[in-house]
């Protein structure tokens, strides 16, 4: 069996064999291991879901499943199962139909928040049960888990009745302990529509979206705050390099965020990208994509690698390496799709549900990163 000390060890032979008879003793010898191409990433596709979705949201449970809830105003919920690959039907339905955020509790039950209130899931028993009621009823927030499991729902727009008005700067924070909502500082701009993540050290990021009109138009923000857990204070912190709402963000574990795409002034979805680093508490220019998106998902990968997928006319996805600051493209979809859910799975696959091409989607495909494989071959 080749060994690297047994490569070596013949080395005090090459003076009394010819350097032919010592090379045909060694490749005899050797299993020479040779990389196969790589396999092209690719999406395949999986079972549909039982109802057609877009604006819906995703959640991985501890079980490895993924619950589907909401979307085109439904008061429905799905879970799928990757060993299958199927979805089955939740049998308890939600009490609204304006579902916004669902978040992941470390407890195993699941958040469920929009504008006309907050429900649980509880995976167990598979049921919907009322929580504690918003304190503001709000549309376009965020919803951000923090390090003690609590949650924060941050701005979005104000609701009273049926009508939507002005955006939030005010704050709240879910309580799994008490089943409650409570009040915490307000953001020193009102915004929608902006992008949310948890930080390394526990501090959370808001930046940009839409603020206070300017006659009846909201204005474009690309401002940016730090909301700390501990004192339940924003505080500002270094502005975008460039305003825009509608962008997806993804937290890259290191204490950086990366913020994909959105809208820009002229209206448009862009193409340009941004990392904003805690450390030096600012954000800089980093790569460009190849597709301008919006309504688009940004999921980061086993391998560290960003999966970037969907939007209007963008038929394929694009992935964001760390290390060359670059996108490349990563695999076409089978569908078009925005508005849709992205879910890193416990086996390292990404399921993408639903989501909106001419009208909502009930298909849903799987990305997989094959990495390069390797064989022995003998000489």
């Amino acid at each position: 069996m080749w060994s690297a000390g047994a490569t070596w060890a013949g080395e005090h032979h090459m003076a009394s064999e010819s350097a032919a008879s010592v090379r045909a003793k060694l490749l005899a010898s050797v299993f020479v291991f040779c990389a196969l191409a790589s396999e092209a990433a690719s999406f395949t596709a999986t079972g549909s879901m039982s109802i057609a979705r877009a604006g819906h949201s995703a959640v991985l449970l501890a079980n490895g499943q993924v619950l589907i809830v909401g979307g085109s105003n439904q008061n429905t919920a799905e879970i799928y199962n990757p060993s299958t690959g199927t979805f089955g039907i939740v049998a308890s339905t939600l009490s609204s139909t304006k579902i916004e955020r669902a978040i992941a509790l470390r407890n195993g039950q699941v958040l469920i928040c929009g504008s006309d209130g907050a429900e649980l899931f509880d995976p167990q028993t598979g049921a919907f049960t009322p929580t504690g009621s918003m304190l503001t009823r709000r549309t376009g927030f965020s919803a951000t888990l923090l390090p003690d499991d609590s949650v924060l729902l941050a701005g979005g727009l104000l609701v009273e009745g049926n009508t939507v008005r002005e955006p939030l700067a005010s704050a709240e924070i879910y309580d799994p302990t008490t089943g409650s909502f409570r009040p915490t500082g307000a953001m020193a701009s009102a915004r929608t529509e902006h992008v949310a993540v948890l930080l390394a050290h526990g501090k959370v990021l808001v930046a940009g979206g839409l603020g206070t009109p300017v006659g009846s138009v909201l204005t474009l923000l690309g401002t940016a705050e730090l909301f700390d857990p501990a004192t339940g204070t924003f505080s500002p912190t270094g502005s975008m390099t460039i305003p825009r709402w509608g962008a997806r963000a993804s937290g890259l574990g290191d204490g950086k965020v990366l913020i994909v795409g959105g809208v820009e002034r002229d209206g448009r979805e862009n193409t340009r990208t941004e990392i904003y680093d805690e450390s030096t508490m600012s954000f800089a220019v980093t790569g460009e994509m190849e597709c301008p998106r919006t309504g688009h998902t940004v999921t980061l990968l086993r391998s560290g690698e960003v999966l970037i997928v969907g939007g209007p006319d963008c038929s394929f996805a694009e992935s964001y390496n760390l290390v060359s600051g670059l996108f490349q493209r990563a695999a076409k979809l089978l569908d078009d799709r925005e508005l849709h859910t992205a879910t890193l799975l416990m086996n390292g696959k990404v399921l993408v549900t639903g989501g909106s091409n001419v009208g909502p989607l009930a298909t849903a495909e799987l990305y997989d990163a094959v990495p390069t494989r390797r064989r022995a071959v003998r000489h």
